[in-house]
């Protein structure tokens, strides 16, 4: 079980950095959080991504080390670690089809896909996500409107959800691994 959880932690951070290096850097398109930050400080000074990456969450990793908890900030500091790891051993390719809004798509498809892998392992890839245990779990709640037939993974600020629509759930595996 842990093998599997570090695996698919290692597959979404490869997948993450391919979609940055091979889509979003040479397109230039700046994603959110940290990466962005590591592809615009990439493009105006040179500086490699993976080291932006690296140093900019080892603040992050101390704020996040007391609010997310050992086994949380654990996962998440591998994941961080492959990412930026990946983010310098993979090379630009060239771009799917030239058109920049058919590569974004792509990059973001391929960029989704890394980051669930991530978040299903009770992790985050750093950068915000590694301080605010809000939003490094996603609430899994069940709807009373549709019968209960289904879960739905929704990121929450609080804990707080209206009693009258909503059922935490208990016994989704994505809520029992996390104790919600």
């Amino acid at each position: 079980m842990i093998a599997k959880r570090y695996g698919l932690m290692t597959v979404g951070a490869f997948l993450m950095a391919f979609s940055v290096v091979v889509y979003f850097n040479p397109l230039e398109l700046v994603t959110v959080g940290v990466t962005g930050l590591a592809i615009l400080l990439e493009h105006l000074f040179h500086i490699p991504l993976w080291l932006v990456n690296a140093a900019v969450n080892i603040p992050l990793f101390i704020i996040g080390y007391k609010v997310l908890g050992k086994l949380i900030f654990y996962r998440t500091v591998y994941a961080t670690v492959c990412l930026s790891v990946f983010l310098g051993l993979i090379r630009p390719l060239p771009l799917l089809t030239g058109d920049v809004l058919v590569d974004g798509l792509c990059g973001g498809v391929i960029m989704g896909g890394g980051l669930g892998l991530i978040f299903l392992q009770n992790a985050s890839s750093g950068g915000y996500d590694s301080t605010d245990h809000q939003s490094a779990y996603s609430a899994c709640i069940r709807s009373k409107a549709d019968g209960n037939r289904g879960w739905h993974h929704y990121s929450v600020r609080n804990r707080r959800v209206w009693a009258s629509q909503w059922n935490l759930c208990t016994d989704c595996p994505v809520c029992h691994d996390k104790g919600l």
